[in-house]
């Protein structure tokens, strides 16, 4: 019933509904359990606010650009709402939408006091010089900034948000409100992210301790890896800690495949172009990547850091010696 009426109000927002009909066949066996748990999920049909606005901002050339900026506050019911920032150019209502109702229960999995939200905008970070992210980011913030405080709601890193975008936002942040910063807590960090590897730990932590419950260890293991930013690379830097073998990393543009597994200097650099992903791998000599098995697709979706980790995790406990024949690709967030 849940799920129909999702359809009828939201047809057009497909990976809303993909999300939400995820979640309600997960959670089925509770509501046969405890029936009034359905009439609660009635809640998450529809978030708290949502928010929609214009980004308008000054590139290199002296040209006004103009973006769609969002921030989806799903609930509160737990606390102040809690969730990233996403850039990227394929960010829409929808898909922020859709994170934000992931984000429920990613935070209420916590225990900590936390509600649920997540924000973006459809900026492409990736072909922009850095005096224009600072000038996009500091205008998304002027308009973010009417919506978001200490105890109302607190904005984090994703998809095209890392501590330096997180420094430039808390600066517009600080000069359009009264507020001292924090250095390293409160609201965005008082611009200065600290650990930034500890979500990318985490997984492979939680990895680690799923093994364990099978009897099983990180040793050997060869993992698929999703992405090639900071996160992926902090994943396959712990993973190597581990004993374990990262043998992909991919982006938009397609995938690098080393069979053998890769060894990773011990301390990765703060970011890794696309260019330069081959010289993550050892032994890996042609300056292209090689040639992928047929079954793998040319490139991967835009995965929001969620569904990264839930696809690294799955890939990770019953990878065997060699790719498997067929790895279909996988939606954001499914």
């Amino acid at each position: 019933m849940l799920i129909n009426e999702v359809k009828r109000r939201d047809s057009h927002e497909k990976d809303f509904v993909q999300v939400f009909e995820n979640a309600i066949h997960t959670l089925a066996p509770v509501f046969e359990r405890i029936p009034k748990y359905a009439f609660v999920a009635k809640e998450f049909i529809e978030p708290e606010r949502i928010f929609q606005f214009r980004v308008s901002w000054l590139d290199d050339s002296g040209t006004y650009r103009m973006n769609r900026g969002f921030r989806v506050q799903y609930s509160s019911a737990l606390g102040p709402f809690e969730g990233g920032l996403h850039f990227h150019k394929d960010v829409n209502a929808g898909l922020i939408k859709s994170m934000a109702f992931a984000r429920v229960f990613t935070n209420a999995l916590t225990g900590c006091e936390m509600g649920a939200a997540v924000g973006g905008a459809d900026f492409n970070p990736m072909n922009k010089s850095e005096a224009e992210i600072q000038r996009f980011c500091q205008a998304y913030m002027t308009e973010l900034s009417k919506y978001i405080g200490p105890d109302q709601d607190l904005p984090g890193v994703g998809t095209g948000v890392g501590a330096r975008e997180i420094g430039y936002l808390y600066g517009q942040y600080k000069r359009t409100s009264i507020h001292h910063a924090q250095k390293g807590k409160g609201l965005l960090w008082g611009g200065v992210y600290p650990f930034p590897q500890a979500t990318a730990s985490g997984v492979v932590h939680l990895a680690r301790r799923v093994l364990e419950g099978k009897g099983e260890t990180m040793e050997g293991k060869k993992c698929l890896i999703t992405g090639s930013g900071k996160m992926a690379l902090h994943v396959a830097e712990k993973l190597l800690d581990l004993g374990a073998i990262p043998i992909t990393l991919s982006d938009t543009s397609g995938h690098i495949y080393e069979p053998d597994g890769s060894t990773c200097p011990p301390s990765l650099p703060p970011s890794l172009p696309p260019s330069l992903l081959p010289s993550f791998f050892s032994n890996h000599k042609p300056a292209i990547p090689p040639p992928l098995p047929p079954s793998l697709p040319p490139s991967l979706p835009f995965l929001p850091p969620l569904s990264s980790m839930i696809l690294f995790l799955v890939l990770l406990l019953s990878l065997p010696p060699s790719l498997p024949p067929f790895l279909p690709p996988s939606p954001p967030l499914s």
